[in-house]
């Protein structure tokens, strides 16, 4: 079995019609989506200053002992828990729509998914939420096609679900 560190960085890719693929650095928790070609250099990279989002404490804690009691049983030594970090990775997930436009999962300070809209030549559209009490299931890419979006959420019991919504503006 392998186990990553809660709330790492992890890498988060995709890659898109054209062929360009969009990545994030491994162990990078900053806002910083770069897009390159395979074989050739980073031709964009896609960059906010927000402040990162905290895990909550007991959310931390929770993990951490969960965690501990798996190692525990599996004879494993004790870890260096300092090593789970206490912010979550500022991108989740990443996936273009049908008309081009990027989309950047991020967490939010709340409950509910949050995706940063960026037009083909990556311009700032706005930010589109889902409400709370719902995960994205990353195994799944999003869709999305005009004003709709289908995508698998799984609920506080982890089951999946599939929802289609309509993109509807604020304001």
């Amino acid at each position: 079995m392998a186990y990553s560190i809660p709330f790492y960085p992890g890498e988060v890719s995709y890659l898109a019609a054209r062929g360009a693929v969009w990545s994030t650095g491994r162990g990078d928790p900053q806002y910083r989506i770069k897009r390159w070609q395979p074989g050739g250099d980073t031709t964009l990279v896609v960059e906010t200053r927000r402040p990162p989002v905290s895990v909550p404490t007991a959310e931390r804690d929770s993990v951490i002992d969960m965690m501990r009691q798996m190692t525990s049983n599996m004879g494993v030594g004790e870890w260096d828990w300092s090593r789970v970090p206490s912010t979550k990775p500022a991108v989740e997930a990443i996936f273009e729509s049908a008309e081009g436009n990027l989309w950047i999962g991020t967490p939010s300070n709340g409950d509910g998914i949050l995706f940063d809209v960026y037009s083909r030549d990556v311009s700032y559209l706005g930010t589109a939420s889902l409400g709370p009490g719902l995960n994205l299931f990353e195994q799944v890419t999003p869709v999305v096609r005009g004003d709709l979006v289908w995508l698998i959420v799984t609920d506080e019991l982890d089951v999946p679900y599939v929802v289609r919504a309509r993109i509807a503006p604020t304001g």
